[in-house]
């Protein structure tokens, strides 16, 4: 069995705790992984080499750089638009 399917079964099917053994050097925070390990220090260091590739914007987490895509570079698609939110405000519609 292949290490990685091992320590899938322990850790989401047998419910084993990974170790947090990974300690961020600023505040003595433990993490499990060095993912999240390296995630958690840009918070400290104010690192952030993700960039938007539609506008200057940067970011530390790649969450954050794919929010940022979705709601200003494509906002119709999520999220509704002034006139819209004005019609809904002028309807009376708001519960």
């Amino acid at each position: 069995m292949p290490r990685y399917l091992k320590k899938h079964i322990e850790h989401v099917h047998l419910g084993k705790k990974a170790p947090r053994n990974k300690m961020c050097q600023y505040c003595g925070k433990a993490f499990t992984t060095n993912v999240i390990l390296q995630c958690h220090i840009r918070t400290h260091t104010m690192e952030r080499p993700l960039n938007c590739p539609h506008c200057t914007a940067t970011f530390a987490h790649m969450a954050a750089r794919y929010n940022h895509v979705k709601l200003v570079h494509n906002p119709n698609k999520t999220r509704k638009s002034k006139q819209t939110k004005q019609k809904y405000k002028e309807s009376g519609d708001n519960k």
